[in-house]
């Protein structure tokens, strides 16, 4: 916690230094870039330091009940202990004989072959992930064995004034299901027979990392701008334009204010920015008439800052300022919806790599994502750029 407050009280001084240049009659262009390549990197260093911390506070994800063999993280029996380390000798030592008796014989199925790897070291890999990668910290994230119809409210219905003995008015819900899937996502990482057989060199972490951050970056592609086809689709797909900017190389102070306030007031309450960190040294030079900025730093360790009194997410996997872009969402993430499926499995491939002295471990998990109310998050969609035409 104390690294953070001085990362943010060095962000506060960077702010004001940056708004003191600004404010010279011939700010010193040099400078000026100094400070903002400051920023950025400040920003980036705040921003993983504050999921650090959340992760130390504790896992929010779903908890899930029944994997291969597991029964819990409880302590005493073993039980969890035992098909850790089994799994962790099974991937050593390419023997899956006590993995196989601890976990029933369970592997994931099919043609894909493998084993579930223990919940508590999945749990591991998904803290990892979300350490590194904002969707999973800011939207709803939810577990199931199968896929999920979800229905969607398209209409709530109206209530009425009602005279006395007067008839109530007649108002239905209406509902409209979207289905939560399951896409694979994965990859082979190749590790040394050297390192497998040193005793010291710590494998679970290694993979543990690789998987996190590899699976989660194509994860959370995904979940910006995929487009739905055999991998979740992107919320700033089908997130509403709230503003068209008037230029096509940037935006001013009010078209923010235009973004804020087409989001409809319900959304509000869970509502958030979400920018890269090039945008967001663009909005901290946001001025108004009187020379107030739009964005405002916290001085609150794990707080980057507010816009119009909602926070800032930074995440790189938002588009820069640019013709047609869209670089700032805002509105309620928790809308949009991650759908866990299955486990998280991992094969070892014995013989594929052998030539090379490298063993192969075949990774991945099944998951889904979509915004399931478009109308909850809104975007800032930066003006085509013109048509050139001749004379």
């Amino acid at each position: 916690m104390d690294k953070l407050r001085e990362m943010q009280q060095r962000f506060n001084e960077l702010v004001k230094q940056l708004r003191a240049c600004q404010a010279e009659e011939a700010p010193d262009a040099a400078k000026v870039a100094n400070i903002e390549t400051e920023l950025r990197a400040l920003a980036s260093s705040i921003e993983t330091e504050r999921a650090i911390l959340r992760s130390q506070e504790g896992f929010d994800g779903t908890e899930r009940s029944g994997n291969a063999g597991g029964e819990g993280d409880a302590g005493g029996s073993g039980s969890e202990e035992e098909l850790r380390a089994a799994t962790l000798a099974y991937m050593r030592t390419g023997d899956p004989g006590e993995l196989r008796d601890l976990s029933s014989g369970k592997t994931t199925g099919g043609d894909t072959g493998g084993y579930l790897i223990p919940q508590s070291w999945e749990r591991s890999i998904l803290e990892k992930t979300r350490e590194q990668f904002a969707m999973r910290q800011i939207a709803t994230v939810e577990y199931s064995g199968s896929d999920m119809n979800i229905p969607v409210e398209d209409d709530i219905g109206a209530a009425g004034w009602i005279d006395e003995n007067a008839a109530y008015p007649g108002s239905d819900m209406t509902f409209a299901n979207k289905t939560m899937a399951a896409w694979k996502v994965g990859r082979i990482l190749k590790v040394s027979e050297e390192l497998l057989q040193d005793n010291q060199y710590n494998l679970e972490q290694h993979i543990t990392e690789a998987f996190a951050y590899t699976i989660g970056f194509a994860e959370e592609t995904a979940f910006f701008s995929g487009n739905g086809t055999k991998k979740p689709r992107g919320f700033l797909l089908d997130a509403e334009v709230g503003v068209t900017t008037a230029a096509a190389t940037g935006f001013v102070f009010n078209e923010i204010l235009g973004l804020f306030g087409s989001l409809k007031s319900q959304y509000d309450v869970n509502a958030r920015w979400i920018i890269n960190k090039a945008t967001l040294v663009a909005l901290m030079k946001l001025q108004n008439g009187d020379g107030s900025y739009l964005f405002h730093p916290s001085t609150l360790p794990g707080d980057l800052g507010h816009i119009l009194g909602r926070p800032v997410v930074i995440s790189s996997f938002m588009p820069d300022i640019a013709a047609s872009a869209t670089p700032i969402a805002y509105g309620d993430f928790k809308r949009y919806r991650i759908h866990d499926r299955a486990g998280f499995s991992i094969q070892r491939l014995n013989e594929r790599y052998a030539d090379t002295g490298q063993v192969g471990f075949k990774g991945y998990r099944r998951v889904d994502g979509k915004l399931l109310t478009p109308e909850a998050v809104k975007t800032l969609k930066i003006k085509a750029a013109a048509s050139g035409g001749g004379g």
